[in-house]
C-alpha cells in the first residue's frame, strides 16, 4: 500500500498525530484526525485503511467496510491488509458479495457460490471475550473470518457449543496441534448461537475410563460432553498469547480426582437418560449434581 503523501507539512504533522493516537488506542482522537486526513487527501489509501481499522475496533461494521472499500479501490495489491479487514467487515454485515470480493482480492481460494461461505479452512482456536474473562476454545474455520466452536465453552462466557463467531485476522498466540501448532484468533462478535445451553454436571468417575465413557455416551451430532476438570486449564497471559510451551505446565496437579465437573450439551430428557445409564453401567460411578 502506498505511503501517505507527506509533501504538505501540515498533512504530515496531522498524520503523525493521528498515528500516535491510533497506536495509543485513543480512538476518538484518531478517528477525528483520520477523518480530516481523508478530506484533505481523498485518494490516499493509507488514511482510508487506518480509518477503517478504527471502525473495526469499534465494531462499526458499515463504516469499516466503506473505508476499506475506498482503500482497496485505490489500488491495493494482493495480501494487502485492507482486503482482509474489508472481508471481516463485510462478513459481519453478511454482505457476502463484498466478502467474497475481499477474500478473492487477498488471494484466498473460496468454494464456489454467491452466498455465505461454508468451506473448510482448518482447525484453529478462538479467544472468546478477549477483553474480559477470556477463554480459548477450539473450532473449525468455515471461512477466513468465521469459526464454528468445537469445544463446550464455560457457561459464564455467554457462548455455546457450535456457536459461529467472527474473529480477527492476526493470531494472538498458538496452541499445539499434532506435531505442529494452530493459531489463536481473538473473537470480534458472535454471529450465530448454538441451539442448546451448557449444563454443568458434577459426577464421580473412579477412573479415567469412567470419564471417557461419559464423553463417548454423548458424542453425537446433537449432544456433547466435556470433562472440564481436565480440559479447562488456567494459563498465564504470556503462554496464552504466545507459543504454548511444553515445559510450562499450568495444570495444578496430575493425580486423578474422582469428583469431576462436566459441561454437557443435551436436552433435559437426553441428559438425564444418559447420566442414569452411565451411572448404572460402571462400579463406583454416581451423579452428585
Amino acid at each position: 500500500m502506498p505511503f501517505l503523501n507527506r509533501g504538505n507539512h501540515g498533512d504530515a504533522k496531522l498524520f503523525a498525530r493521528a498515528e500516535r493516537a491510533l497506536n495509543e488506542r485513543r480512538l476518538v482522537d484518531a478517528e477525528s484526525d483520520f477523518r480530516e486526513l481523508v478530506m484533505r487527501q481523498p485518494t490516499n489509501p493509507v488514511a482510508w485503511y487506518d480509518l477503517g481499522l478504527i471502525y473495526k475496533w469499534q465494531a462499526d461494521w458499515p463504516q469499516s467496510r466503506d473505508c476499506n472499500l475506498k482503500a482497496v479501490d485505490l489500488g491495493a495489491s494482493p495480501q494487502d491488509p485492507a482486503w482482509w479487514n474489508l472481508g471481516i467487515a463485510a462478513t459481519a454485515l453478511q454482505d457476502w458479495a463484498t466478502a467474497r470480493k475481499a477474500w478473492t482480492g487477498y488471494g484466498v481460494t473460496l468454494p464456489p457460490g454467491d452466498g455465505p461461505i461454508n468451506g473448510q479452512f482448518g482447525r484453529a482456536c478462538v479467544r472468546l471475550n478477549p477483553d474480559s474473562e477470556p477463554e480459548v476454545v477450539w473450532g473449525e474455520r468455515i471461512d477466513p473470518a468465521r469459526m464454528r466452536i468445537a469445544n463446550i465453552p464455560l457457561p459464564e462466557t455467554g457462548h455455546r457449543w457450535r456457536d459461529v463467531v467472527l474473529h480477527d485476522g492476526e493470531p494472538v498466540g498458538r496452541r499445539q496441534l499434532g506435531d505442529g501448532s494452530a493459531p489463536v484468533f481473538n473473537e470480534l462478535v458472535r454471529m450465530e448461537a448454538g441451539s442448546l445451553e451448557t449444563t454443568i454436571a458434577v459426577v464421580v468417575c473412579p477412573t479415567l475410563d469412567d470419564s471417557t465413557a461419559l464423553v463417548e455416551a454423548l458424542d453425537t451430532d446433537t449432544t456433547r460432553a466435556e470433562d472440564f476438570t481436565y480440559s479447562v486449564v488456567v494459563m498465564c497471559k504470556a503462554c496464552s498469547e504466545g507459543e504454548e510451551a511444553a515445559t510450562h505446565d499450568h495444570r495444578a496437579e496430575n493425580s486423578w480426582r474422582p469428583e469431576r465437573r462436566f459441561g454437557i450439551v443435551a436436552t433435559s430428557q437426553l441428559l438425564h437418560a444418559a447420566l442414569n445409564t452411565w451411572s448404572t453401567e460402571g462400579q463406583g460411578r454416581s451423579v452428585l449434581s
